[in-house]
């Protein structure tokens, strides 16, 4: 799908995507990529690198908005947050790098709707 272009439908589409994703995060605190790179990836047939990079820049002003309004309420603790947004960044550049070299293996010859894993 091109990313220059969208139709009426596909901008419905991100719409209804961007909905469901903020009412599971604010229901459950499931994370947005959790739901967003998925959909994206299914029904907007974006590739996934695509998916996860769109669902990153989404969820920056969602992610603002929530510690914004929590913060307020005196529900974060600081410390742990810094210290778990460290880990995830490392945590983040492992992925990224996993996820090329098995694009370039793919996989161990499966695809990945066929993998168990």
């Amino acid at each position: 799908m091109s990313t220059s272009r969208h139709r009426p439908r596909s901008l419905l589409l991100f719409v209804a995507i961007g909905l469901g994703a903020g009412l599971l995060s604010g229901l459950f605190g499931v994370g947005g990529g959790t739901v967003i790179v998925p959909l994206l990836t299914i029904f907007a047939r974006f590739e996934h690198r695509l998916a996860a990079g769109t669902s990153l820049a989404a969820i920056v002003p969602i992610a603002t908005v929530g510690v914004i309004s929590y913060a307020v309420h005196g529900a974060v603790a600081w410390v742990p947050a810094l210290i778990l947004a460290a880990a995830a960044v490392v945590g983040r550049k492992l992925g990224t790098w996993l996820l090329a070299g098995c694009r370039s293996r793919r996989c161990g010859g499966r695809s990945s709707r066929s993998s168990a894993w």
